[in-house]
């Protein structure tokens, strides 16, 4: 899943559509009869009816509309204006245990954190004036003073106590359940809290910015229902809910008794596009002020509206094949690297993600483990790992004639309907595979099926595609959710005892060379038990109107307030 966070059976669905009225259809249809194209084509639209030659011309028909169409917003943004945002999925309800990764862009601007994080990797405090760390196991909060809801109730720390527990409780929901495991939290006094680890955590300062606070009393009285259209939540933020679809639109309104400083938009709108045809049209409209994370397939298209400006960053999020070693043929090693040995990356990048992407020789970005101490031994490292990488066919055939299966198999491989790209690594893949006998045959399935299958029930037949997100800049986070047994990440069910070490030595140490070191005996390890096969790391990319600037993109944009990244020119 990309940049999804775990329980990744509760990835929405897209369910929103935008359509063209007939003056836009009209305005359409002259501006591409004025075209050089148009001249040249439009008489053969009519009377085309075989499937893939009018889908072929209908792609080509909307290329040239967008060009000839433009945003046509030019209006400054800020003071009483409207906010209008296109983003990739979106929660079901707005209880703080449902939403994770991009959901948290508007979440957290209704039930903030007590810090949050920056986009030059530092954190600001925001309901904490202060965060004291006596020791490995201990933080303490100070809370702000005079901070009360938007229904004018007091922020206390009996709140925040209420807000972690919901993460905590046995048998929570909660999306981010993983990152609050074990841990503890009391009152200290009339505006502290305390929350104690059960180990050093390095992962922890990144949970704080990523957990709303809510209102104790408002849930006791609503118990099961905040979040929901009937009982919107309720909470300290700029922001307030105003109206909301569940997995295809909310709306905020600016919160006029907010602590802070006045949001500088009136009202903010997310949406949810139901598929590539509405997404276009919808930013064709004008109607839409930009959109965070569009496909990658989509994106040139998208660069031909005019009055749009794109920004692009390399994500940390990992595309891989995946092998469950609990399932037969693929607990066999030499199963594995016969299909490792047939994954083109350099291939894959060209063609399934149109150059936007970098090679990845392992699961977490090299620039990630450099930033802990030293260059060197991560370029060693990384290197060797991609020598074990590499396309060859001869290796291929020699590694399953050792296997149990030397005449091949059969395999179904079930791929996101919602991203194309694992679609087009999984047909790919298919390809290379039948030249040594593995006969793949893709699956397109709803985001619901798939992570049922892949994620929690395991259901598949044992050869995955998928990409997952890194939940944090922390460099353990990727390793930890696709390395320990029992979390929904670990496809391939590994249970290493080299790598489970390497990953409890490393919770125990501050950055540096032996936290560096660590990490790279983890993914050593895996990587010998060629568990997946790491692909790319792709591009991901913001387009916003010529009147508003996107600062300090990064692939955690959704960890910032929104309104930070987004500002008026």
């Amino acid at each position: 899943m990309s940049d999804r966070e775990p329980l990744a059976t509760l990835v929405k669905k897209f369910a929103a559509a935008s359509s063209a009225n007939e003056n836009w259809m009209q305005s359409s249809l002259n501006c591409i009869s004025s075209s050089v194209y148009g001249r040249a084509t439009l008489s053969k639209v009519i009377g085309i009816h075989r499937g893939g030659a009018l889908v072929a011309l209908l792609v080509t028909v909307i290329l040239v509309l967008t060009a000839c169409s433009g945003n046509g917003s030019s209006e400054s943004k800020g003071e009483g204006s409207t906010l209008k945002l296109l983003l990739p999925f979106l929660a079901d309800t707005w209880d703080t245990r449902d939403t994770s990764s991009v959901e948290l862009a508007p979440g957290l601007l209704v039930n903030e954190p007590l810090m949050t994080y920056q986009a030059d990797g530092t954190f600001a405090p925001t309901l904490a004036v202060k965060v004291d760390h006596p020791d490995p196991l201990t933080y303490v909060y100070t809370l702000r003073t005079g901070v009360k809801f938007s229904d004018g109730a007091k922020l206390t720390p009996e709140d925040v106590k209420y807000s972690f527990d919901l993460h905590i409780a046995k048998g929570t929901t909660s999306k981010i359940a993983r990152y609050w495991a074990g841990k503890t939290v009391s009152v200290e006094g009339a505006d502290q809290v305390k929350v104690t680890l059960p180990g050093p955590d390095p992962e922890f300062p990144y949970t704080i910015t990523k957990t709303g606070i809510v209102e104790k009393a408002y849930y006791e009285k609503n118990n099961g229902q905040v979040g929901t259209p009937n009982v919107p939540q309720i909470g300290t933020g700029p922001y307030t809910y105003e109206s909301f679809s569940a997995g295809t639109s909310v709306t905020l309104e600016r919160n006029s008794g907010y602590w802070g400083k006045e949001a500088p938009y009136k009202s903010i709108s997310f949406v949810t596009p139901k598929d590539d045809g509405s997404r276009l049209l919808a930013l064709q409209s004008g109607d839409y002020d930009g959109i965070f994370l569009p496909p990658l397939s989509q994106v040139p298209a998208i660069k031909a509206v005019q009055g749009l400006s794109s920004v692009k960053t390399s994500d940390v999020a990992i595309y891989r094949i995946s092998f469950d070693m609990k399932k037969a043929p693929f607990d066999d090693v030499h199963v594995r690297k016969a299909i490792t040995h047939l994954v083109d990356r350099e291939s894959l990048i060209k063609t399934a993600f149109g150059g936007e992407a970098t090679i990845a020789n392992s699961l977490v970005p090299k620039e990630t483990l450099i930033g802990l101490a030293d260059a060197a031994p991560v370029d060693s490292a990384y290197k060797k790992f991609g020598s074990e990488l590499t396309y060859d066919l001869s290796a291929a055939k020699a590694e399953l004639a050792q296997s149990s299966v030397p005449s091949g198999f059969d395999v179904e491989v079930p791929v996101h309907a919602s991203d194309p790209t694992e679609s087009l690594i999984a047909q790919t893949l298919a390809q290379s595979l039948k030249q040594i006998g593995i006969n793949v045959s893709v699956k397109s399935v709803d985001d619901a099926t798939f992570g049922n299958a892949v994620y929690l029930d395991h259901t598949t037949g044992g050869l995955m595609v998928d990409s997952w997100n890194a939940g944090s800049p922390e460099p353990g986070n990727l390793p930890f959710s696709v390395l320990t047994p029992g979390s929904i990440a670990n496809l391939s069910q590994l249970d290493d005892p080299a790598v489970n070490e390497a990953l409890k030595a490393y919770r125990n140490l501050e950055p540096g060379t032996e936290a560096q070191t660590k990490l790279l005996d983890a993914l050593t390890a895996a990587q010998s038990q060629a568990a997946y096969v790491p692909i790319a790391f792709s591009n991901i990319y913001t387009f916003a109107i010529d009147s508003l600037q996107v600062k300090d993109f990064t692939s955690f944009w959704w960890l910032t307030p929104i309104i930070e990244t987004l500002v008026s020119k």
